[in-house]
């Protein structure tokens, strides 16, 4: 199923396509809030669409981190997770760089972060690698993306929400 991507704060979500066979799942949220922060959002995700449609996602992200990086005096790195998903293969490739680890959940109920390598945040560095993690996806598995803000929230205890809780929610729906 593909849901309709949306703006809250400073957290930026998309998803669109690069060609017949792929299509692209962006989740980005600045360090720092503000409008100017989401601006520069989409300004990455721009730019990174841009990329996809002429290079590999790795090649992709080296390019575009390049180029926010030059102007990192402006504006501060992004934490992104992108996933480059085959419609034929059922293959979602991840690339995670300091965004919350999103939830997968099989067909069979198993429920688990989706653990990937640590890519640095997008912008940090100019010789920044981003690494992929690949998974095969089955009919049936959901993958829930969420915002640090759920995991991190605070209860009137001043408790956290916590990982543990949100996977706890996800399995038993």
């Amino acid at each position: 199923e593909i849901f309709t991507a949306n703006e809250i704060g400073s957290n930026l979500c998309d998803i669109f396509k690069i060609d017949k066979e792929h299509i692209c799942i962006f989740f980005a949220d600045a360090t720092e809030k503000g409008v100017a922060q989401g601006l520069y959002m989409i300004k990455a995700k721009s730019m990174l669409k841009k990329a996809l449609l002429t290079n590999t996602p790795e090649k992709a992200l080296l390019l575009v981190n390049k180029e926010l990086f030059k102007n990192r005096e402006k504006h501060i790195p992004l934490k992104i997770f992108i996933g480059i998903f085959n419609l034929h293969s059922g293959v979602l490739q991840t690339f995670n760089a300091g965004h919350v680890d999103p939830v997968i959940k099989s067909k069979n109920g198993n429920t688990s972060f989706i653990n990937g390598p640590v890519n640095p945040l997008l912008g940090a560095s100019a010789d920044s690698a981003f690494i992929p993690l690949p998974l095969q996806l089955n009919a049936g598995d959901n993958i829930f993306f969420y915002s640090n803000d759920i995991i991190e929230s605070l209860n009137t205890e001043g408790e956290k929400y916590g990982g543990k809780r949100l996977l706890d929610i996800i399995s038993a729906a």
